[in-house]
């Protein structure tokens, strides 16, 4: 249970924060360390002002949205498209979970929905009646927990609080190991299991809205992360360099854990979500908004070039084409599925 690795210094601020997480021989599971640096209120890397998202040299990673308008057309003409005639867009509110502060994915985009709407990080989660509730790169950002095989079998590995900082530790054995993790992996193999994604996906799928959902992040099937990624799959960025330090800089750069996608299609079927449908987010956009595709690509308008650039950075498999997946699924409103059930058929008396 001794720490593996050297501590890594964090600020006296942090060193209080994190005190209150652990237990009385300083130690707390990677999940609670993970929500306090990226989520205290004063703290977290997620709550304060510095700038993250962009491709200055001050910030520390950029994505789809960071293209501007041009995403938003895009997706904006997708969600159009995969709505059912049940959830008319006239009375459909687009609602964006975790954008940055003052920003939506369809600023300066001209859509058809009644109106748009923001829950930023620390604001309590409000989903309109009838909604798209979209995400991009929000799921991949929430806690964590991670386990190592050992001889012994499977640990659970966590973080201590010491004098010279943190340092990454095993936990004392306890409780059920969670399931599916293999029996047959070598001594070493981590796993990084996204439970914050899970959680996140269970409270938006339990809450009374009908509508779409529709999340873009990067992600593997369970097979994947338990057989294919023997170092595991949390990752830190800091500058626009992808780091394996986790501890470093605590509340000063982004941690990110690849979800499971199996799970979150799980938690949406078991809340009555169907018309799943898992794909790279370049077949997304090429089959759902492919409209404003061609109208880019082709078009003779000035500015177009840069336009073309941003699509086709969208699009490539080199650039976001093939690193993000895009998860779509619908539920329609109760009282629009009693209107469709057939009066004579004999389940309408069951």
């Amino acid at each position: 249970m001794e720490p593996t690795a050297p501590p890594r210094p964090v600020s006296p601020a942090m060193r209080d924060a994190l005190r209150e997480r652990v237990d009385v021989r300083g130690r707390m599971r990677f999940d609670a360390f993970v929500e306090t640096v990226l989520y205290h209120p004063e703290l977290g890397y997620y709550r304060h002002r510095s700038p993250r998202v962009g491709r200055g040299a001050d910030t520390d990673f950029y994505t789809s949205e960071s293209l501007g308008p041009v995403f938003g057309r895009l997706i904006a003409e997708a969600a159009e498209a995969l709505l059912p005639p049940a959830l008319p867009l006239k009375k459909t509110i687009f609602l964006e979970i975790g954008a940055e502060a003052g920003r939506h994915v369809l600023d300066g985009v001209d859509h058809r929905f009644s109106g748009t709407m923001t829950v930023a990080v620390g604001t309590p989660l409000e989903i309109p009646k009838r909604a798209v509730v979209f995400s991009n790169e929000l799921f991949d950002a929430q806690p964590f927990r991670r386990f190592v095989r050992t001889d012994s079998g499977w640990r659970e590995r966590g973080v201590v609080l010491m004098e010279g900082g943190v340092a990454e530790c095993l936990l004392t054995p306890g409780g059920p190991t969670p399931d599916g993790l293999p029996d047959e992996a070598p001594a070493g193999y981590c796993v990084d299991l996204p439970t914050g994604a899970v959680a996140l996906a269970e409270s938006i799928a339990a809450r009374p809205w009908s509508g779409l959902f529709l999340a873009i992040d990067y992600g593997k099937t369970r097979r994947a992360l338990f057989t294919e990624h023997p170092e595991g799959t949390a990752r830190a960025y800091h500058r626009h360099r992808q780091e394996s330090d986790l501890l470093a800089r605590a509340g000063q750069q982004d941690l990110t854990c690849h979800i499971c996608w199996d799970d979150l299609e799980d938690a949406l079927r078991a809340h009555r979500f169907d018309h799943l449908r898992l794909e790279r987010q370049e077949a997304f956009l090429m089959r759902h908004a492919h409209a404003a595709v061609q109208a880019i690509l082709s078009g003779d308008t000035g500015g177009v070039g840069a336009a073309r650039r941003k699509v086709m950075e969208l699009i490539h498999p080199q650039y976001f084409g093939a690193r993000f997946q895009v998860l779509s699924a619908l539920r329609t409103p109760p009282d629009t599925l009693r209107k469709t059930v057939d009066p004579a058929h004999p389940a309408a008396c069951a």
